[in-house]
């Protein structure tokens, strides 16, 4: 349309410019014997008046069309400036839609991984509450991103290219998905090294305790070995703290975490239980009563941190299973929203 104007323009100017030459021509030839610049205005002046009427009308007809066609021309350039513009905006807005959807997706990755890795770490403190037990975090800033995108612009992506319901119930989904799983693994991360700062503590104090009563240990061994040269083996509580010393060295594993669990069982356990029924009938020598007392303190400590871990496990059981499992109620949320985002192609080409 915009050819056939200007053609039309052109023609129309070409036209009235060879009928302006036409006209001149006969207004000169219209006297006797003319010569160029030589015109009689005397004996002419109705006809050159009735000329410069006539080229004043198409000069001025002129002028209106040109004055008309850029006035035309000027609003054509606005329309198409505008159209580039708005194309510009909606092509911002569908691309943050698409980075929105493509940082989501790396959000349900982590998420899962991050599912992972609670499990591992639950299942490892069910069965070893009494193991210094880690637990990786992923690094993942992408729900930082996501929040960090201009709100405004999301509501208005979710406005432009989603219909009914879903222009807010995507933004909002959007927004407290992501609030939730940031402020989550940031809660989840503080609880942690914070149950893991306390749990190793406690583990460093059982340990060097351990280390205190093996020393008395071996202190009171050698009390019955300078008292009784002759016979020291001979008394029931000697053979009693030698077979804890003994027994103690057996489960020691040179490079590895002490297994508290097993020196429980199968050396602690034990000692007292024996040790019990000595005390009726010997009662008790040197430091040995200290020992037992503090050997009893040491498994009060272990299981009061063994029903922390099994409380602590728990309640990460309970989280994964509803925030970062897969067949989490929660989490399918995620998966649902990445769909829902999903731009229909017909719907992104007719507001283009």
């Amino acid at each position: 349309m915009k050819r056939t104007r200007d053609v039309t323009i052109v023609i129309v100017s070409l036209l009235l410019l060879c009928f302006l030459i036409a006209i001149t021509i006969k207004v000169i030839y219209i006297s006797p014997n003319p010569r160029l610049l030589d015109i009689d205005f005397d004996q002419n002046s109705g006809i050159i008046q009735g000329y410069a009427a006539l080229i004043g009308s198409i000069l001025t007809f002129l002028s209106i069309l040109y004055v008309v066609y850029t006035i035309i021309q000027q609003k054509e350039l606005f329309e198409k400036e505008r159209k580039i513009e708005k194309e510009n905006v909606q092509s911002d807005l569908y691309d943050q839609i698409t980075l929105i959807n493509t940082l989501l997706n790396d959000l349900i990755e982590h998420v899962l991984r991050s599912g992972e890795e609670i499990k591992i770490f639950y299942e490892a403190e069910f069965e070893s509450p009494l193991r210094g037990n880690l637990m990786m975090f992923y690094v993942n800033n992408n729900s930082a991103r996501i929040i960090g995108i201009d709100i405004l612009n999301i509501f208005k992506a979710c406005q432009l290219y989603y219909r009914g319901e879903k222009k807010v119930k995507n933004f909002t989904e959007l927004l407290k998905l992501v609030d939730f799983y940031t402020e989550s693994q940031k809660e989840l991360k503080i609880k942690f090294d914070s149950y893991l700062n306390d749990k190793t503590s406690i583990l460093k104090k059982i340990a060097l305790d351990i280390n205190l009563i093996m020393d008395k240990v071996l202190k009171n061994l050698e009390y019955y070995r300078l008292d009784y040269p002759e016979d020291f083996q001979s008394h029931q509580w000697f053979q009693s703290l030698n077979e804890l010393a003994r027994v103690y060295d057996e489960n020691l594993i040179p490079n590895k975490e002490s297994d508290l669990e097993r020196f429980d069982n199968d050396v602690f356990a034990p000692f007292l239980l024996h040790a019990y029924q000595i005390r009726l009938t010997v009662g008790y020598e040197y430091e040995i009563q200290e020992i037992i007392i503090s050997i009893a303190g040491i498994r009060k400590t272990m299981y009061n941190l063994r029903m922390d871990s099994n409380y602590f496990a728990d309640h990460l059981k309970q989280k994964y299973e509803k925030y970062y499992s897969e067949e989490g109620e929660y989490f399918k949320r995620l998966p649902k929203l990445k769909q829902d985002l999903q731009i229909d192609d017909s719907l992104s080409e007719s507001n283009n």
